[in-house]
């Protein structure tokens, strides 16, 4: 192994993020989509978050 090689934390890079993920909150029903800009997300059937207009899904998880 190369044991003097400097290490580097992992970095998760995603091109044309316009806002960086850690200044990011999380999305609510309600809010506009951040997809598109135009829609307003709302809950379907299966408790993802929708955009009506563009079809954006962010689905989670609840316990």
């Amino acid at each position: 192994m190369d044991e003097d090689k400097p290490k580097k934390p992992f970095v998760l890079e995603i091109p044309n993020l316009e806002v960086p993920l850690t200044d990011q909150k999380p999305l609510k029903a309600g809010d506009r989509c951040p997809k598109c800009g135009e829609g307003k997300l709302d809950y379907d059937g299966t408790l993802s978050l929708t955009c009506p207009v563009c079809g954006y899904k962010e689905s989670g998880c609840f316990t």
